[in-house]
């Protein structure tokens, strides 16, 4: 990765290219696949950032077999930026769709998506199912209320499908992680796992995840983190100039 970019680029792309080798080794450990994510430096419009998925910036694409065949894939995308401090590595997006490879709709089955800064009313984590069902379709045009997007749907006078439901999936902190969608798949479908380490890699991965967003929480809510410290019994103290006054409790609160 060669792309010239803002200070602190090689240091970004370095950390996103570290991630990419995690995965890598974390779903060839849960899936019988060769898959190979890596981190590729992008600009869109003023703003860097280091996708991680698929060659050049595409997703990656994880075949998934159930009775030996290949019928199912799943493309995984992160777009990643340093957070708030300009220090740690943070998702600014990322992206799990399902495809079945058995109809020639290209349309996934459904979706799994995170949005750091969204831009309209919906939640920061959410998943998206595509199916038709005509109660459901329904409900997404029935409330009334301007500024509403039921009340925008309508206004477009098509019938919405349940892919334009966001379902919330625990904001920015407490969304799914990857290896819970890989569980979910060997599980409900049948998906051919990678040996039999592989819910040993699902839990090191899931464990890593957690303790990550810990942390992060953590650096959100300093003071409640050292309540909860004080009360098991730790000896905890204030830096001099008191506790940190955040500025994310939206993030934290987020939809």
């Amino acid at each position: 990765m060669t792309e010239a970019g803002p200070p602190g680029a090689d240091e970004l792309r370095e950390l996103a290219a570290d991630f990419a080798q995690k995965l890598t080794r974390r779903v060839s450990a849960i899936i019988d696949t060769d898959v190979r994510f890596v981190a590729h430096a992008s600009h869109r419009g003023s703003k860097f950032r280091v996708i991680v998925g698929g060659p050049s910036g595409s997703m990656a694409v994880i075949p998934l077999k159930v009775a030996e065949k290949e019928c199912m894939e799943l493309r995984v995308q992160y777009n990643c930026c340093f957070d708030h401090s300009n220090e740690f590595l943070t998702v600014e997006d990322s992206f799990f769709r399902l495809f079945d490879l058995r109809t020639r709709e290209r349309v996934p089955l459904f979706r799994v998506e995170y949005d750091r800064n969204p831009t309209r009313q919906i939640p920061a984590s959410h998943f998206h199912v595509h199916a038709h069902r005509d109660d459901f379709t329904h409900l997404l045009i029935l409330a009334p209320e301007p500024g509403t997007r039921p009340f925008v749907r309508k206004a477009k006078e098509k019938v919405p499908r349940i892919a334009e439901y966001h379902f919330p999936t625990g904001g920015h902190r407490f969304r799914p992680c990857l290896e819970d969608v890989l569980e979910n798949l060997v599980r409900e479908f049948g998906v051919k796992h990678a040996g039999d380490q592989w819910m040993e890699a699902i839990r090191e991965g899931r464990e890593e995840w957690r303790r990550t967003q810990v942390m992060t929480v953590v650096r959100d809510r300093p003071a409640d983190a050292a309540k909860a410290l004080r009360d098991l019994g730790y000896t905890v103290q204030a830096p001099p100039e008191g506790d940190p006054e955040r500025s994310i409790t939206d993030r934290f609160t987020a939809y």
